[in-house]
């Protein structure tokens, strides 16, 4: 729980500067949907390696952390190494990159479940690392429709999400939500098909 913490504790100063920044985010937001949407397949070595970055750096930060708690400089300059061997591995070994692309992102979207309270929030952790390991093994195993299947769907969700901030009168309904996204995730996947050979 402690490591738990850590992390979120290392997320709030993120969350407020989107706070501050909402719709500037929800305008990237919106493009990076619609990006993966009808393109995820043709760039997921770059998501990759970029989440590959990230972990790599939270985990080295962390491990800066609990090693040398006193000193930031050193901290950083162990994450920025993890986060650069980490993206390396990421962006070498593609299936590996896969693998944890396809879990990070199913893991987050778990997390977006709106539950309160402590018990609740070990179920979500538990069940987005379970859900994201058995999503990610199927995408190393049936890489082509089921990385342009999720990219699809989760490009389709992220962009509708994004654009009801832009302009919440247009999708007021949860219906018309669901729809949009549901086209949208369709003709995503059928460009992907389209556009995209194994």
């Amino acid at each position: 729980m402690e490591i738990i913490g850590q992390i979120q504790g290392l997320l709030q100063p993120l969350q407020e500067f989107r706070d501050g920044f909402a719709i500037v985010f929800a305008v990237i937001g919106l493009i990076l949907g619609l990006l993966q949407c009808f393109a995820g397949y043709k760039s997921l070595r770059f998501w990759c390696t970029l989440i590959g970055a990230i972990i790599g750096f939270i985990i080295g930060f962390l491990v800066g952390r609990a090693v040398i708690p006193d000193q930031l400089a050193v901290q950083v300059i162990i994450a920025i190494v993890a986060a650069i061997l980490l993206a390396l591995v990421a962006f070498k070994i593609y299936l590996a990159g896969v693998f944890i692309y396809i879990l990070v992102t199913v893991f987050g979207a778990v997390q977006m479940i709106p539950l309160e309270g402590d018990v609740w929030r070990i179920v979500l952790i538990i069940a987005g690392i379970v859900l994201g390991i058995i999503a990610g093994v199927l995408a190393v195993k049936y890489s082509r429709p089921i990385i342009i299947a999720f990219t699809g769907v989760t490009g389709a969700l992220t962009a509708v999400r994004n654009f009801r901030i832009l302009s919440p009168d247009l999708l007021k309904s949860a219906v018309w939500v669901v729809l949009a996204a549901a086209v949208l995730a369709l003709l995503g996947i059928l460009v992907q098909f389209k556009t995209t050979h194994d």
